[in-house]
């Protein structure tokens, strides 16, 4: 049960006290005023907390509320002007319950005098005529205040006058002439005019006019007759009503007279007005309407119609003051009015007030009030409708009134309405409970035999109470007054009991006082007196049952029926006996029963009434005739009577009026019905109410069926139902269902509107009119619905906006829209009108609608677009892709000559945006910033498709609309700087940043945030100066990122970032470095040329060509080896031979490729040549002839071979072995020793040994000699002519070259023919003729000086009987064949300029393996070099300077070397020499020609102005630019120190200055230049020309290849074909109405003259 208790709770909302608060403020309260506080109460037993929150109607924030307490306070400055009344939702919460309960507060801002009068103009200027007469109207004076009410009520005045010329209406504001001022000297009058409002205190504002007299002393002027004309006409004027004719002429009597063209100047006001053309009558063109506005002002012009260039103009301004007339009836607020009144003894007075309103003036809109019915009780105040209770209201007697009030205004005829007001009149608890068993002043007899147990039940006692409700429901009490305590009653039903047994010996009667007490507050009571006598028993026996008989009489029991016999029983009387049966009375009793005496039969002698007696206590005395004396018994009969249902319950009213208003919560109460029961017992005058609703559907009411409480059960809507008409019964709850009765009332319950509703546009929100129809041509009708009720329902009209520019009026009552000036849907194309539908109700709602106005086209032309020129606005820092705006162009031709395609023209800003070529959308391609651009001019072109195309130009003009975003904004486009390595510290870039905004928020302070490494840099914060602290190394970082902060001093601050890459650029400060301190290598010797046998390294830390690396050789490496310049490998140049060299030892040269300072590094190569067996053994003598005595003893020498061998090692160890064996000899294989092993045979022993000479190489080589060994010294039988023979042979001689010839001959002719042959040539170089002994040349390609420059030979010649032998030389001549060749095909060197001639550069070598003066190198220079500016050491090849070096002149020289052999012919060869001529700072920046520069003001911070541009004849270090800060312009422009680029820092303004000079200089760190720059301030044409009219047109018939026609055309500014020095040219082309393009017209300015040129197709008029 708890549980379920807590449940309820919990889900039970915190109620509001009421469902809606209002409450009032004035605008000017100050922030967290007190407004007004809310309560909701929270359930009973709830321990929650409620809070208090705002859940809707304060979208601006404006209010607040204390959780806690529901104190309403203001937030923010309110303003009246803006929002009158605002509505709040506030909801409230129990703990943290999900249940909300809401009330809604209605705040009203109270104006406050916070607006003065505003002139549209702070000064204004008129002129007149000194002619003028007095009274003319010279200016009307105009000024509006936002303020309600007085505070915007305006009286005008003159506040200084300096003349009493004029005056001044003080309502209308029109400035009259109150006198002549011709014969005036003064020709300018000033005139302060005051408008002042009605407020307290009053504001003003000033208005100072110029009323200049003009003498007309120059040509004829048209004027009218008046300046003002005012006119009075009824809002009841028909239509074509001529109301006021306005006439010019002209001030010259003898001028031509020319014809006047009369017109109204199109305006709002105007649209209600035509004029006649030729006679200046204006007449009404449609109905007014005086409560729509009572004044009209509008101006009139006219023109004469000659040539334009003599065309005259005037104007003049009319006034209509519109009068009333009774066309509004007067209004009730509502069509029924509920009030609710207590019922007074007193009468109450006023009670109520009803309002009706009519829109009339005057006596149309004053109103009386008066009553139509029910002049009893209520009485009316005609004037202020406050209805008057003068007689005494008594709900019992009457609880409801109607009455129906008339209001009647005063005008004529009168007009009227009425309305129905229902009375309620509220009960009071001035009725006492009334007993209607007791007549006043009496008491109720009741009686009770003694001896009946306790709880006895004695009567039932019941009072009756008038009032309803709680005031009518009655308890009941008893006061005894001894207090013993005997009885008592049930406090609701009345029944009154024993409480013990009674006994009349101990007391006969009791007195005691019942009182009923009702529940009202206070509480009334009645009181009734109650006498019960105790009735004893005879003889003071106790009773018997038999003696006691109790039973129930209906009370509708008819009288005269037998009710009951008291028979007496056979047990105890005899049957047949004489009896006799009386009924024993008092004085008081009230007889309604009789007893037959003789049968005992028991009658009821009179109607019986439950309300005046429900119960009797009747003793009969019966006498026994049959005893003697006769005997007495006494029988109690106790009667109850029942209760019929015999009253119904009734209502006092057959049929009420209640009403409720709707959005009321569910729950509310809306009556409690009281109904009355005239029954006694407490069932049969227990009422139960029920309800009914007449028209079936869902009931939105519940009654309470015990209280007769009427509560809403669901939301009402008066919308969905306007009234419910209700049965209500009142049924009593008799115990028998048929015996119930019942009553019932009709209730009809009329729910009472809320503005609840907003209107609901029915219409259709697009309508199309035709570009010319005329002003004041009906458009569109607007209509909008709200089912709410009266003033909640009526709606009227309003265009919020869309009609900046007065095309359209809507009339507010009909909603009629008509144009107010001439459409051209050139201009525009479309309309939308935000149109407002507003109720009456308090407070008022309303509902939009954007209306589309389609301006259809009539005209066919070229593409045009819709609009002259595109006005649009984006916010900025949108994304790419935000729509701009959609240009539009018609094209009226078919097919693809009216596809149309946009584009973009260039122009400024123009990549910023992007056009879509079909649609003519118009987007951004990147976020705008408004500080940098507030205005785009963007020219878009449309051409069609035809051939050739067509085309047409626009201005979007796209503002840019601010955010208050602004950060501070670099402004420099340098991101990127470069920073030279080992720099000193100094001043490297400023990050120019500016912030738009003022003070401290536009104050800057500049901070490194990040990528600052090692702390090389710092930033001064106010300057932005970046300075370097600390030397660069680029090879310890090599580039920064430098995060920069810039950071306002605004509160709080905005920052922004700029990220600066430096990179830090290398200076040549690291020499290459070989990987090792020496290199060794082996080679072998037979290694072919150009084979690679050393690859080189060296790295260089440096960057660029400082890093990048070439490699040569120095010192002479006699020709056998090179390097490759970029991979470092070296590699032989020609064949190596061991023999000639084992080791060559150089250095090779590693160099970086820097400009300005290269660096270089060597290192020693040293390379060894290992063995190869490449060379025979020869042998030192061959042949060998050794004399041996016969005696010669065994194991001696006879002979020894000597045998040489070039190679190294095994290679060239030489072993000696015998080619045959022999017996007799052997040979030492090292020595070479011949050893006879045996003894000679005899003593002319010869033979002749082959030796064998070999090395002991992997391939052995092998040499033979012979070996002659004789005993007798014989003479030889052949003989050679020599024993040696010496010849020479040219290197390269041709094969079959003849050397010499060797001759043998015998010592004795034996006729034996001698034969000749080669013995020791293994590569067969020679040949040799067997017979003739000449030695010719076989193979010649061995015949190499540079190879071998002797060979020698060994001849035989023998024949069959004796041989001999000879030795021959052959010296190989050398030849020049081998051309000189240089160690490097390619040199580069470096030289500083500036250095004194005769400096040595480099060494150039070149290598010529021939011999003498073949071999003999001789250098030169071939070419390149310019001015002689080197010589070269024609014998070394040292290269030097032989001028003094000019980089500027000459950064590089290509040198052609020639290293050339002195043979004949000679042999040469060439190498580059690339010199570069090393850069030394020794010349001053050079600026370009600086001038003047222009600047338009307009220009924006970080709008570049002009770049300087310098130069320097050096090639380093970069030029720094900087001001000269001495007499300089501030800071309104900055220049970048790495690019000269010259910015916009603040803005310009061309009326401030128009020039500026900056003094501008450049520095190279040694030098500096300074110069002179103008910077020319362009005023900005913010004034276009205007046309004096939008368009002009020419009608003309034209013959012309096509059907007769008239040709309608607007000239307009089209395209500007060219510029010269007559000024622009315009075209536009006129086409007849079947399309076709007949002519153009050429609108052309000529020496200040007009002229038009009309070309027909085929002709030309002029």
């Amino acid at each position: 049960m708890i549980e379920k208790m807590m449940k309820k709770t919990a889900s039970a909302p915190a109620i509001f006290e009421r469902s809606r608060y209002t409450f009032s403020v004035p605008e000017d309260a100050p922030e967290d005023s007190l407004i007004g506080t809310v309560k909701a109460r929270e359930p009973p037993n709830s321990l929650e907390v409620v809070s208090y929150r705002i859940s809707s109607g304060d979208p601006h924030g404006r209010f607040s509320i204390d959780p806690q307490f529901g104190i309403i306070r203001t937030k923010n400055q309110l303003d009246h002007e803006t929002q009158s009344v605002v509505v709040l939702t506030i909801q409230s919460q129990l703990g943290n319950s999900p249940v909300y309960s809401s009330t809604q507060v209605n705040i009203s801002v109270i104006d406050v005098n916070d607006n003065p009068p505003v002139f549209l103009t702070k000064s204004d200027k008129v002129t007149i005529s000194h002619t003028q007469p007095p009274g003319t109207a010279v200016y009307i004076a105009h000024a509006e205040d936002k303020d309600s009410g007085l505070n915007g009520a305006i009286k005008y005045s003159i506040a200084s006058k300096q003349s009493n010329a004029f005056s001044i209406d003080p309502s209308l504001g029109v400035v009259n002439l109150t006198r002549a001022v011709f014969a005036d000297k003064q020709q300018e009058h000033t005139l302060h005019i005051a408008a002042e409002d009605s407020g307290s205190p009053p504001l003003t504002s000033l208005l100072m006019l110029t009323v200049i007299i003009e003498e007309q002393k120059m040509g004829p002027t048209l004027v009218f007759q008046n300046l003002v004309y005012q006119v009075e006409i009824s809002e009841a004027t028909s239509p074509g009503a001529r109301i006021l004719q306005v006439q010019a002429h002209s001030l010259d009597p003898h001028s031509v007279t020319y014809k006047l063209i009369y017109s109204l100047e199109p305006s709002t006001d105007s649209v209600a007005f035509g004029i006649s053309s030729e006679t200046g009558w204006i007449y009404l063109r449609k109905r007014l309407n005086y409560e729509c506005a009572q004044i009209l002002s509008f101006r009139a012009l006219v023109s004469t119609s000659e040539d334009e260039n003599l065309k005259q103009n005037a104007s003049t301004s009319v006034i209509v003051n519109v009068l009333d007339e009774n066309d509004n009836s007067p209004m009730f607020m509502r069509e029924n009015y509920f009030f609710e009144m207590e019922e007074d003894p007193i009468p109450r007075g006023v009670i109520g007030t009803i309002t009706a309103v009519d829109k009339d003036s005057g006596r149309n809109g004053q109103l009386s009030y008066f009553l139509l019915s029910d002049g009893k009780y209520f009485k009316m105040n005609s004037n202020t409708g406050e209805i008057i209770n003068w007689v005494a209201l008594d709900r019992e007697k009457q609880a409801h009134h109607q009455l129906t009030v008339l209001v009647t205004d005063h005008g004529s005829p009168q007009l009227n309405a009425t309305a129905a007001v229902y009375i309620t009149v509220r009960d009071v608890n001035d009725n006492k409970p009334l007993f209607p068993q007791v007549a006043p002043g009496q008491e109720l007899h009741l009686k009770v035999l003694e001896g009946r147990p306790s709880g006895t039940f004695i009567t039932t006692v019941f009072a009756k109470d008038f009032d309803s409700g709680n005031n009518g429901v009655v308890l009941y009490s008893i006061e005894s007054e001894d207090d013993v305590g005997y009885f008592q009653i049930d406090a609701v039903s009345g029944e009154l009991r024993t409480t013990r047994s009674l006994s009349h010996a101990e007391r006969s009667d009791y007195r005691m006082m019942v009182t009923a007490t009702d529940q009202g507050m206070p509480s009334l009571q009645g009181h009734a007196a109650v006498y019960i006598q105790v009735v004893p028993l005879p003889n003071g026996r106790s009773v018997f049952s038999q003696d006691f008989k109790h039973f129930v009489v209906p009370e509708n029991f008819k009288p005269a029926q037998v009710l009951n016999s008291l028979k007496w029983p056979d047990n105890h009387l005899t049957t047949n006996r004489k009896l006799h049966f009386s009924i024993a009375k008092d004085d008081d009793d009230d007889v309604h029963f009789e007893i037959d005496s003789l049968t005992g039969d028991l009658f009821l002698s009179k109607e019986l009434d439950y309300e005046t007696a429900s119960h009797f206590l009747l003793q009969v005395i019966i006498k026994d005739y049959n005893n003697n004396p006769p005997q007495n018994n006494t029988v109690f009969l106790s009667i109850d009577v029942e209760d019929q249902n015999d009253h119904s319950p009734y209502f006092q009213d057959d049929f009420v009026v209640i009403g409720i208003e709707e959005n009321v919560p569910v729950g509310t109460l809306v009556y409690t019905f009281n109904a009355k029961d005239g029954d006694g017992s407490f069932l049969n005058s227990k009422i139960q109410y029920s309800l009914e609703m007449r028209n079936g559907g869902e009931n939105p009411f519940l009654i309470h069926p015990s209280y007769g409480t009427l509560t809403t059960a669901f939301p009402l809507d008066r919308e969905i139902t306007h009234s419910v008409i209700l049965t209500v019964s009142a049924a009593d709850q008799a115990i028998n269902l048929t015996d119930r009765r019942l009553d019932s009332l009709a209730a009809k319950i009329v729910i009472l509107d809320i503005n609840d509703n907003s209107p609901s546009f029915t219409s259709s929100p697009l309508c199309y009119v035709m570009e010319d129809v005329e002003v004041g041509c009906f458009v569109h009708h607007i209509i909008a619905k709200d089912p709410d009720e009266g003033r909640n329902g009526q709606v009227t009209y309003h265009i919020l906006s869309g009609n900046e520019n007065k095309s359209f009026v809507l009339d507010k009552i009909t909603g009629l829209l008509t144009t107010a000036q001439l459409l051209d849907r050139e201009i525009q194309e479309r309309y939308s009108l935000t149109v407002m539908a507003l109720d009456d109700g308090s407070p008022a709602l309303s509902t939009t609608q954007v209306l589309t106005i389609v301006v259809l086209d009539v005209n066919d032309e070229t593409p045009i677009f819709l609009k002259q020129l595109y006005e649009t606005a984006v916010r900025e820092n949108q994304d790419p892709g935000e729509f701009v705006i959609k240009v539009e162009a018609v094209d009226r031709d078919a097919g693809l000559n009216s596809l149309l395609q946009y584009e973009i023209l260039p122009g400024t800003g123009y990549e910023k945006f992007r056009m879509n070529s079909d649609s003519g959308e118009l987007v951004t391609t990147a976020s705008l910033d408004r500080e940098t651009q507030e205005v785009f001019s963007i020219k878009v072109l449309v051409r069609d498709s035809g051939k050739p195309s067509l085309s047409s130009t626009v201005t979007v003009i796209c503002k840019v609309l601010d955010e208050n975003d602004h950060s501070p904004t670099f402004l420099l486009p340098t991101s990127e700087i470069h920073i030279p390595e080992n720099q000193q510290p100094s001043v490297i870039y400023v990050p120019w940043a500016v912030d738009m905004d003022a003070g401290n928020n536009g104050a800057l302070r500049y901070k490194i945030i990040g990528g600052n490494v090692g702390e090389y840099f710092t930033l001064n914060n106010t300057s932005g100066k970046l300075l370097v602290t600390r030397s660069l190394d680029r090879e310890d970082v090599s580039n920064f990122t430098l995060v920069i902060e810039c950071r306002d001093l605004g509160s709080p601050s905005r920052s922004s970032t700029a990220q600066l890459y430096l990179t830090v650029l290398d200076e040549n400060d690291h020499s290459p470095l070989f990987a090792k301190t020496q290199y060794q290598i082996s080679v072998r010797e037979d290694l072919g040329e150009g084979s690679a046998i050393l690859d080189l390294f060296a790295s260089d830390e440096d960057d660029g060509l400082n890093g990048e690396v070439t490699y040569s050789l120095i010192d002479n490496t006699f020709g056998a080896f090179a390097i490759d310049s970029v991979t470092g490998s070296i590699v032989t140049t020609k064949a190596l031979d061991r023999e000639t060299k084992s080791q060559y030892t150089f250095r090779a040269v590693a160099s970086d490729c820097s400009t300005h300072l290269p660096r270089s590094s060597t290192v020693r190569v040293v390379v060894h040549v290992d063995d190869v067996n490449d060379n025979d053994p020869v042998f030192l003598q061959n042949p060998i002839r050794a004399f041996v005595p016969a005696e010669t003893a065994v194991n001696e020498t006879v002979a020894t071979v000597r045998a040489e061998d070039m190679d190294l090692g095994p290679n060239g160890a030489v072993v000696f072995s015998l080619m045959v064996a022999e017996t007799v000899f052997q040979i030492d294989t090292k020595t070479g020793d011949i050893i006879l092993q045996e003894p000679l045979a005899s003593k002319d022993f010869s033979t002749q040994l082959l030796v064998t000479a070999s090395d002991q190489g992997i391939s052995p080589r092998t040499a033979t000699a012979m070996v002659i060994i004789f005993t007798e010294e014989q003479e030889e039988e052949i003989l050679f002519s020599s024993s040696l023979y010496e010849a020479s042979v040219p290197e390269n001689s041709a094969a079959g070259t003849s050397l010499l010839t060797v001759e043998a001959y015998e010592r004795k002719f034996t006729g034996e023919n001698i034969k000749y042959s080669i013995f020791s040539d293994k590569e067969s170089i020679f040949s040799i003729h067997p017979a003739t002994g000449i030695i010719t040349v076989k193979e010649p390609k061995f015949l190499d000086y540079e190879v071998k420059n002797k060979i020698h030979l060994s001849v035989l010649a023998e024949n069959s009987l004796s041989s001999a032998f000879c030795g021959v030389t052959v010296l190989i001549q050398d030849m020049n064949d081998n051309v000189p060749k240089f160690e490097q095909s390619y040199y580069k060197a470096s030289v500083w300029e500036g250095q004194s001639p005769k400096t040595d550069i480099l060494q150039v070598f070149a290598n010529d393996l021939d011999s003498g003066l073949n071999g003999e190198t001789e250098y030169s220079i071939l070419s390149g070099n310019e001015n002689a500016a080197f010589l070269i050491d024609s014998a070394r090849g040292i290269l030097a300077t032989n001028t003094v070096l000019d980089h500027e002149n000459t950064s590089s020289y290509r040198l052609v070397v020639q290293a050339a052999d002195k043979g004949n012919p000679r042999l040469s060869a060439t190498s580059i020499v690339r010199i570069q001529v090393l850069d030394v700072n020794d010349n001053a920046p050079v600026i370009q020609p600086l001038g003047e520069v222009e600047v338009p003001e307009n220009a924006l911070p970080g709008f570049i102005v002009t770049r300087v541009s310098a130069s320097d004849a050096d090639s380093r270090p970069a030029l720094q630019f900087g001001f000269i800060y001495d007499n300089s312009p501030g800071m309104k422009f900055a220049i970048d120190q790495h690019t000269g680029v010259v910015t916009v820092m603040e803005p310009l303004d061309f009326e401030e200055a128009t020039v500026y000079k900056l003094r501008i200089t450049v520095s190279d760190s040694v030098h500096q230049t300074e110069a002179e720059l103008t910077i020319l301030v362009l005023d900005v044409n913010d004034n276009p020309p205007v046309f004096t009219q939008d368009s002009y047109q020419e009608e003309s018939g034209v013959n012309a290849s096509c059907t007769p026609y008239t040709m309608r055309s607007s000239l307009e500014l089209v395209d500007i074909i060219q510029f010269g020095e007559q000024g622009p040219l315009f075209i536009t082309s006129f086409f007849c109405e079947n399309g076709k393009q007949v002519g153009t017209f050429i609108l052309a300015w000529l020496l200040w003259h007009e002229f038009l040129y009309f070309q027909l197709h085929g002709s030309t008029e002029v």
